[in-house]
């Protein structure tokens, strides 16, 4: 963010609550109620969400000058308890409740966008002034009078929806990036699955050859034949690379004529990450990741 820009602070620039703190009943369907655990970065997850009633929701979550804890559009939420860093855009059709575990940071939007509020707390600079005020670590429980103490970068709200525009249009471009990629890593995993699991080149090619094929083999090349083939003929100079017969394991059953089965370890070299302690990090623009995710920062590559 620019050096030169103006800086506040979270709690002066924003309304800052946290989630509803009561004990609440789950449910099968209802309300949904979200914890941390369920923001991603600009997304939410629900492979394991919960539902609250619609009577208990809106018992927690009112909109009054004693508790603001109803969401509005344009709302940033983030995780509090857990990985700092994640956060997401309340928008006017989402409806759900959250826990205490998810911060709402509601800016003044006569001196901050809510857009430009989200790409700063999502950015890395943030991220490691979060850092310094919890003694290198961004894991763990921010509260939220800390929250209102963090510095915030503000160039008028011109420059901010300038900025929060570019930004945005970048994100949606890595979000049709991501969908490409997904598109083709299936079409990949399914070509994998055909070659090396299945073994269909190898079975078309003993077809071909007149060779003897292994009976769950077979049933399987028979079932993909009844259900219709889609699978466009292999060019010949891939169609060569694979073997025209089978041959029988101790470890694995069948597998094509020539190939071997080797443990893992033969193959690769398996180590550890080195692990940094919170009391030896120091301050740097080095990310140190650990297995949930983003744990610190560093001055020098870790060797």
């Amino acid at each position: 963010m620019g050096s030169e820009w103006p800086t506040s602070s979270l709690g002066k620039t924003c309304y800052i609550t946290d989630g509803a703190h009561a004990k609440v009943e789950r449910q099968k369907r209802g309300v949904l109620y979200l914890t941390s655990k369920n923001f991603g970065q600009g997304q939410i997850k629900l492979d394991n969400a919960d539902y609250i009633s619609q009577e208990d929701f809106n018992r927690l979550f009112t909109d009054t000058k004693k508790s603001q804890r109803r969401l509005r559009n344009g709302d940033v939420l983030t995780g509090i308890i857990g990985t700092f860093g994640n956060a997401y855009r309340y928008r006017h059709d989402d409806y759900f409740g959250i826990s205490s575990s998810v911060a709402i940071l509601r800016p003044n939007p006569d001196i901050l966008d809510s857009d430009f509020l989200y790409y700063v707390i999502t950015s890395e600079t943030f991220k490691r002034t979060v850092a310094a005020y919890k003694g290198g670590s961004v894991q763990g429980y921010t509260n939220i009078a800390t929250l209102k103490t963090l510095p915030i970068p503000l160039p008028d709200l011109t420059s901010q929806r300038q900025i929060a525009a570019l930004l945005s249009g970048l994100d949606e471009k890595i979000s049709l990036n991501h969908q490409i990629n997904t598109t083709l890593e299936s079409m990949a995993q399914a070509l994998f699955k055909s070659w090396f699991v299945d073994f269909d080149p190898v079975i078309d090619n003993a077809l071909a050859a007149g060779n003897p094929i292994p009976e769950e083999l077979k049933a399987r090349a028979d079932a993909r034949t009844a259900l219709g083939d889609q699978r466009k003929p292999l060019p010949d100079h891939i169609r060569q690379q694979f073997p025209d017969r089978f041959v029988l394991t101790e470890e694995m059953g069948w597998v094509p004529e020539g190939w071997e089965v080797n443990p893992i370890g033969s193959l690769i070299e398996l180590a550890y990450g080195k692990s940094l302690p919170a009391t030896k990090r120091k301050e740097g623009n080095v990310p140190v990741y650990g297995s949930g995710g983003l744990s610190g920062y560093h001055n020098t590559h870790l060797v």
